[in-house]
């Protein structure tokens, strides 16, 4: 059994195609050239690249991609995401595994205070952030003033080109409104809890007493200590708010509960039961 094992494995060996090895090896030096600039990576631009060096056919590109994204995986850390264009398929380079490294290192301090105020505020929200409410949040913060046009490129024009943040406009005619989301790399690269942790550090002129008083969060995560800590957290950083814990059943047959006096709910969802936490804005 063993030497049939062994001759199937050789004879693997021998029908890899060189040239296919050549490219892959090709298509992950290209991918990590093109990660710096957080910029989506067109597939006819890779293939354009890849039949320029290796004489890579169309047919051939989805093998490539696919050994190539194992050897990001196994090698870097790195995974790539096909993400939706009406440009035609398009890829991002983001970590593996979750985490807030890669947001971190590629970007200015500056400008990445300001794109991680922006992110944990449609965080928040629990929704679109329309555009003036963005600038009054951010000028409130003390990130961005009011006359910083070039400052509001960063999110309008930078950060939309590397999908940190979707810019789009809602609404018709008068109604109208450009509202801001999480991008699709902001979803498959920064980690909720991320989110969590760096609300639980604001304090001063960065008080969401004051830049957010309809702050509302809803949390599904199996870690349930680390959330409780950084809950614990946020109530060291944040004085003006308190916290009231109860917790409900949220089978069948379970009771309700009706809120009087209008708190902000922050739930988080462990099985079967949900414990809402209410935050008072004072």
């Amino acid at each position: 059994m063993s030497r049939r094992r062994t001759n199937k494995s050789a004879l693997a060996s021998q029908d890899v195609n060189p040239e296919i090895d050549d490219a892959v090896q090709e298509c992950v030096r290209y991918i990590l050239c093109r990660e710096g600039s957080k910029l989506p990576i067109k597939r006819v631009d890779l293939l354009k690249h890849l039949s320029g060096i290796c004489q890579t056919s169309s047919g051939e590109i989805n093998v490539i991609v696919a050994e190539s994204n194992k050897v990001l995986k196994r090698v870097y850390g790195y995974k790539l995401v096909q993400i939706d264009s009406k440009g035609g398929v398009q890829y991002i380079v983001v970590l593996a595994d979750e985490s807030p490294s890669n947001l971190s290192s590629a970007i200015d301090p500056t400008h990445r205070r300001i794109l991680v105020a922006a992110l944990i505020h449609i965080y928040m929200t629990g929704g679109p952030v329309k555009d003036e409410d963005m600038w009054k949040f951010l000028d409130e913060a003390g990130l961005l003033q009011d006359t910083d046009h070039s400052g509001r490129k960063l999110l309008t024009h930078t950060f939309t080109k590397q999908l940190y943040l979707s810019y789009t406009k809602m609404g018709e005619g008068d109604t109208a409104r450009n509202v801001f989301e999480w991008g699709q790399r902001a979803v498959e690269e920064i980690p909720k809890m991320f989110m969590l942790k760096k609300m639980a550090e604001c304090n001063g002129d960065f008080s969401y007493r004051r830049v957010s008083p309809y702050l509302g969060l809803l949390v599904q995560s199996p870690r349930r200590m680390d959330f409780l800590r950084c809950v614990d957290k946020m109530i060291d950083s944040i004085s003006t708010i308190r916290l009231r814990y109860y917790s409900t059943s949220f089978i069948c047959g379970g009771r309700s509960t009706t809120v009087t006096d209008a708190p902000i709910p922050l739930q988080f969802i462990d099985g079967a039961s949900v414990c809402t936490y209410e935050l008072h804005i004072f």
